[in-house]
């Protein structure tokens, strides 16, 4: 069987099914279809982008279908190769991909499939209680990355504060640099949150930060120390420790909510140990090295084609070290002074 088949295979499982439930979402003023075979289906992956949605009704430039067991009539069939054909990442690089996309990791029963040329997507899961926890905190990311090939935009691994909608900014760097907690330190303070895990990067003049996701994560231990305050709003109260600690930014922080911005930096945080906070203009090939290594390690498909996206939007935009502060304070007063010194703005 080839992929081409599987998808069609697939596909027709849900084309034959009635009272599918419809989602509209509005990314970068493109429409979004998304059919779900059950409400729970659609509870489950709502959070996360419901601040996408819209009522307005116009021509879908995709359309995601979602099913699980309990809900189609007729159950899709498991990837037809062997296991080991996919890798950690759920790529298969012995499958040809170029019109047809698949991933797939034998040991968690879901699958996502994509046609390149018609623009649908499939996204199936055995049971609505087996879907991965952090799947549901960046709801169908693998899809979004295969649909970006062929626009002016691309996912990054980063995450992003704004002042307003001309000043936003990357904040990216490797696991433990201090990302996640960057951003929300700075929204606690003020500032507009676009995103702290993953965001829409589309190109342009200027290129824009979209917030694609309106959860955030943290650490339980990072929680507990740094966010004390936050437990409250926890959506995820029973496991966060053995999970992440999982929150709606824009319920908590409605005032300083944000859905685009313009692009004006990247800042790559360090954490220094020392009590001083400070923010310098570095070399762009930073930049390209904290983002690129894993946003395409997360989302292995078209490669090339994604690290010249990112290669692209780099080099148009300065990047800046940041050695964080032992003292939050110190870490918001050294932005604030470095948006009145860089930018002209207080």
């Amino acid at each position: 069987m080839t992929l081409k088949d599987y998808f069609e295979s697939s596909l027709n499982l849900f084309l034959s099914e009635k009272n599918l439930l419809n989602q509209n979402l509005d990314i970068a003023g493109r429409q979004v279809r998304i059919r779900f075979s059950s409400a729970r289906l659609l509870a489950q992956f709502s959070p996360s982008i419901q601040h996408l949605e819209t009522s307005e009704k116009r021509h879908e430039e995709i359309t995601i279908y979602v099913g699980d067991s309990k809900s189609i009539s007729n159950k899709l069939k498991i990837p037809p190769w062997n296991k080991d054909t996919f890798n950690a990442q759920g790529y298969a690089n012995i499958l040809e991909q170029k019109n047809y996309q698949i991933f797939f990791q034998p040991w968690i029963p879901q699958v996502s499939l994509y046609s390149r040329k018609h623009r649908i997507a499939i996204y199936w899961v055995n049971s609505e209680n087996e879907i991965p926890w952090w799947e549901k905190t960046f709801s169908f990311r693998i899809i979004f990355h295969w649909w970006t090939r062929d626009l002016p935009a691309q996912l990054m691994h980063a995450g992003a504060v704004a002042k307003n909608k001309e000043t936003g900014f990357l904040i990216t760097g490797p696991s433990g640099a201090g990302k996640s907690t960057t951003c929300l330190n700075l929204v606690k303070n003020g500032y507009q949150y676009l995103g702290d895990d993953y965001i829409w990067l589309e190109q342009g003049n200027p290129d824009k930060i979209i917030a694609l996701y309106q959860t955030a994560k943290l650490e339980a231990e990072n929680l507990l120390e740094r966010f004390p305050s936050w437990v409250p709003f926890l959506k995820n109260p029973d496991t966060y420790k053995k999970q992440k600690a999982i929150f709606d930014l824009k319920e908590m922080y409605p005032e300083n909510w944000l859905s685009e911005a313009s692009l004006k930096g990247i800042l790559l945080p360090r954490v220094s140990g020392k009590r001083v906070s400070k923010i310098e203009k570095s070399k762009k090939m930073l930049s390209l090295m904290a983002i690129a290594p894993t946003t395409l390690h997360h989302l292995p498909h078209h490669r090339e084609n994604s690290f010249k996206k990112i290669s692209e939007i780099v080099s148009n935009t300065n990047t800046y070290n940041w050695e964080l502060s032992t003292d939050k304070v110190e870490n918001s007063n050294e932005f604030q002074k470095f948006l009145a010194n860089e930018f002209s703005i207080n």
